[in-house]
């Protein structure tokens, strides 16, 4: 098995082994250098979140949730103004120069990220 190196990854919620449990990691785009704090914070709501919502909840302990950091050159996510699910621009046009490149409208559907 690879493994990540450890000043990319971070545990957020860790209930168990890698092996024996659903893993889910969550990898953030957007996010500057300088909040890497941020994005912990946000990813462990997110995690939180989750295992307050039903089915997880009755689950929580076969869940690990690990984060991927990675600084962006800019904040965001790219916003082509190419969904046909909602009268663009609904929000302004925009390319942001990010990690992975994560962008919106996605397959055309406005709040599809990828």
């Amino acid at each position: 098995m690879k493994t990540i190196k450890s000043y990319w990854s971070l545990l957020l919620i860790v209930n168990g082994p890698i092996d024996k449990l659903q893993n889910i990691v969550m990898f953030g785009d957007g996010y500057l250098a300088g909040e890497k704090q941020k994005f912990i914070d946000d990813a462990t709501a997110i995690a939180e979140g989750m295992l307050a919502t039903s089915p997880y909840k009755e689950y929580k302990n076969f869940y690990n949730f690990y984060g991927i950091f990675r600084a962006s050159v800019e904040n965001g996510a790219d916003h082509p103004g190419t969904a046909t699910d909602v009268m663009e621009p609904d929000h302004p046009i925009s390319t942001v120069n990010t990690y992975y490149n994560s962008t919106f409208d996605f397959n055309s559907i406005h709040r599809l990220s990828l």
